[in-house]
């Protein structure tokens, strides 16, 4: 009779969930897409390429002319300001913490080094070079990619080149591990080393006439690497393709018969989990975001005025995009949101259970929880009556593994519909 009465209650929280969902409606997850303005000072470049943080108050933006800026949650400002002609532009950055950073770019292959309180130069060539893509495991293990096929590897203490095997441009460089890495560039071409050496996997003779931009996974076995198709004469069109453990293969997307992107290139990819994907691009006259849910790709926002270049996030509500015309975009919360009385109890709850205290599903629950439902006075009934019911559910829920399985998908269940209800699925 007591686990029934529970089960009633975990019924009763996710209809009371839902309910509030449906209540508010689109307003279920109050998350959009803003931009950020920079502090530039007298130069404003035309262009940003790369973006990446340590977390969500440690944000880099590199681009046109050397210029680096830096978002520390509050504020955007210039933390290097670029000389026109000496570095024609840095086209990505990473960084091992906020006090191990390396951006990468040309005219002659500069790489810059930030360690916290000022950015250096520690590498520069006598030849003409771009370098287009940088990524590590470790401040031992840091990769870029670029021009003929270069790829460099840093040990902590030099630069030095590997035999990729290739003279073609790369573009993009990824791992999930020092033993599993990926680089893709023009004509299709995708590099793996395997901790030895690189060699070079054949997407089909369809994809000579591609150029891949990106690449990024959640895990060995969830790839994605993004690009353009030249297979239509004068239209670029973007392309996905997927590696899936087993092989690599074309994704179609939902936006036109050839399972194409008709609205330009695809140049950055990145992604939260392998349910939460996502890729930036367009052409000159208008840029687009687009985002996988695990099962379908849907442009989650257009009318940007050109393209987007990068993509970076610190979670699935936190995400950057940068772009030409010297454009920032965040996915998060307005800036501007009404203060309301806290009903909360700091008692235990379910979610954290199910999730875990500090993940990302439960800190998304509990900021639609404070941002939306504690905004109306039935709202805050709904949430005195789901801390009333904690208790029981959870002592069900630590004597019962498979009534615990039971309320995580009722709860899989209300995260599936904020997703959808918040337009990011």
């Amino acid at each position: 009779m007591f686990k029934e009465s529970v089960v009633k209650k975990a019924l009763l929280l996710s209809c009371l969930l839902q309910a509030a969902a449906l209540v508010t409606g689109n307003a279920a997850r109050s998350f959009e897409w803003n931009e950020v303005i920079c502090e530039t000072g007298d130069y404003i470049p035309i262009s940003l390429r790369g973006v990446w943080g340590s977390s969500s108050g440690d944000v880099f933006f590199v681009g046109d002319a050397g210029h680096i800026f830096h978002y520390d949650g509050l504020n955007c400002y210039t933390l290097l300001e670029g000389t026109p002609g000496e570095i024609a532009m840095l086209y990505d950055v990473w960084g091992s913490s906020g006090r191990d950073v390396f951006a990468v770019g040309g005219n002659y292959g500069e790489i810059l080094h930030y360690d916290g309180n000022s950015w250096s130069m520690i590498r520069k060539t006598k030849e003409p070079q771009n370098l287009y893509g940088i990524w590590g495991y470790s401040p031992e293990r840091v990769f870029a990619a670029g021009d003929n096929g270069v790829i460099l590897r840093y040990d902590g203490e030099a630069w030095s080149e590997m035999n990729s095997g290739t003279t073609w441009p790369l573009h993009g460089i990824w791992g999930s591990a020092p033993d599993d890495i990926y680089a893709v560039g023009y004509a299709g071409t995708v590099l793996h080393f395997d901790g030895m050496e690189w060699r070079p996997i054949y997407l089909g003779s369809q994809a000579l006439g591609t150029l891949l931009y990106d690449v990024w996974g959640s895990s060995e076995n969830d790839v994605y690497a993004v690009g353009e198709s030249g297979r239509y004469v004068g239209q670029n069109t973007g392309i996905v393709y997927h590696y899936n453990g087993g092989q690599w293969s074309q994704v179609m997307l939902d936006f036109s018969l050839n399972g194409l992107y008709p609205d330009g290139s695809l140049y950055g990819v990145w992604g939260s989990s392998h349910k939460d994907v996502f890729a930036v691009g367009g052409n000159f006259f208008g840029g687009g975001i687009l985002n996988y849910d695990g099962g379908i790709w849907r442009e989650v926002e257009n009318g940007i005025p050109s393209f987007l270049f990068g993509v970076w996030g610190s979670s699935l509500t936190d995400i950057y995009a940068v772009g030409f015309g010297y454009r920032i975009l965040h996915y998060g919360e307005p800036e501007q949101t009404t203060s309301t009385t806290s009903t909360v109890s700091d008692d235990i709850c379910p979610l954290e259970l199910i999730y875990g205290e500090f993940s990302q599903e439960t800190a998304l629950l509990r900021r639609f929880r404070d941002t939306v439902v504690s905004t109306t006075p039935e709202g805050r009934e709904l949430i005195k009556l789901y801390y009333l019911v904690s208790p029981l559910i959870i002592g069900a829920m630590e004597g019962d593994d498979e009534f615990k399985e039971d309320v995580t998908q009722l709860v899989d269940g209300v995260l599936a519909m904020m997703y959808k209800k918040g337009g990011r699925s």
